[in-house]
């Protein structure tokens, strides 16, 4: 685990350090540098084949069990799909073979084309280039809020206030904004949408939780599986039988 966390660490750092001083490595290079430099931080045996063994892992890679349902289920709408990553080519072409979800995407783009690392505004531009489509069109998806910046995204992702939608305690009955504003009932009812779900989007929710799951060890693709099951027991534990 030390490994991982450290390994992934130096991946990041060394794609944020080389796109500031404009000495560009391909994705592969800084992952296997990443791999080098961890495994000397930790005083661990890292020979040649290890090494080989460990890299090999990143061309096969396992998408989590929702993303290839949630894409087919995206793909049905009409929705062109792409994947804009830091990857080098043939780690994306293994990746996303390796994961089931290459035939679903329209595009998998690169940041090696202009040789520079998120955040850099230039690799966001290049979803617009491949898609034919402008920016304000795309929707974004990531796990990283440097990308909300690097996209130019004008948000930030934050709690709202403590007496934001409370229906209990010293806020209960009172309308308060993410920002902490008192507001009207006038005031409230004005901008609710913003904030808080919609009919429509409760209707869009529902409409992608469709199938019933009871099969141990699989989850339906509207819930993150967990690394483990209740009380360290194994994912696929039956906790409860259908007869």
């Amino acid at each position: 685990m030390a490994l991982a966390v450290m390994w992934r660490t130096k991946q990041l750092q060394y794609s944020l350090l080389r796109s500031m001083m404009n000495r560009y490595k391909d994705f592969w290079q800084l992952t296997q540098d990443g791999l080098v430099y961890s495994a000397h931080a930790l005083k661990l045996d890292l020979t040649a084949d290890k090494r080989t063994r460990l890299m090999d892992a990143y061309m096969t890679l396992a998408a989590f069990p929702d993303v290839k349902p949630g894409l087919a289920q995206l793909k049905a709408m009409g929705l062109h799909l792409a994947v804009l990553s830091n990857g080098e080519p043939k780690m994306l072409q293994a990746a996303t073979r390796s994961a089931g979800i290459a035939d679903l995407l329209d595009a998998v783009i690169s940041v090696d084309e202009i040789k520079v690392f998120k955040p850099n505004p230039r690799v966001y531009e290049l979803a617009s280039t491949h898609l034919k489509t402008p920016k304000a069109n795309i929707g974004f998806i990531s796990s990283n809020n440097w990308d909300v910046n690097g996209a130019g995204v004008a948000f930030r992702l934050k709690l709202p206030h403590k007496g934001f939608h409370r229906e209990i305690g010293n806020f209960a009955g009172h309308h308060i904004s993410p920002d902490g504003e008192v507001l009207t009932q006038e005031q409230w009812n004005a901008r609710r949408n913003e904030w808080m779900p919609s009919a429509s989007d409760y209707t869009f929710v529902q409409a992608m939780m469709q199938r019933r799951v009871v099969e141990p060890g699989k989850f339906a693709n509207w819930i993150a599986p967990p690394r483990r099951g209740i009380h360290t027991k194994p994912i696929d534990f039956e906790y409860v039988r259908f007869n």
